[in-house]
């Protein structure tokens, strides 16, 4: 139970979800095969996934202990990181053509 605590869960959260962002910024042809996502596709989506479950585990914990100051941190981190994936979706479509 000890691996579970609040300091660990935001250091997976905080790692998770930066390393699906720079897996997100590499370029398409290496994550996704002919018809389905590769591994480090199918590597992006569940670290992704990991990084969502653990922002409502924590953001449950911070808000059961009444600790806003978290949950600002870690939402505003989110959203920049949701924000610059956005951003740099976009610009690499208009590139290629497709907007």
């Amino acid at each position: 139970m000890k691996y579970f605590n609040k300091k660990t869960l935001n250091v997976c959260f905080y790692l998770a979800i930066i390393y699906a962002f720079i897996i997100f910024v590499i370029p398409s042809k290496y994550i996704w095969g002919v018809y389905s996502p590769n591994l480090l596709g199918w590597t992006m989506i569940v670290t992704f996934i990991l990084g969502l479950f653990l922002f409502f585990l924590l953001l449950i914990k911070d808000i059961y202990n009444k600790n806003v100051q978290s949950i600002k941190k870690r939402t505003l981190f989110i959203l920049v990181i949701i924000t610059i994936s956005i951003v740099y979706w976009y610009i690499e479509a208009k590139s290629m053509g497709n907007v």
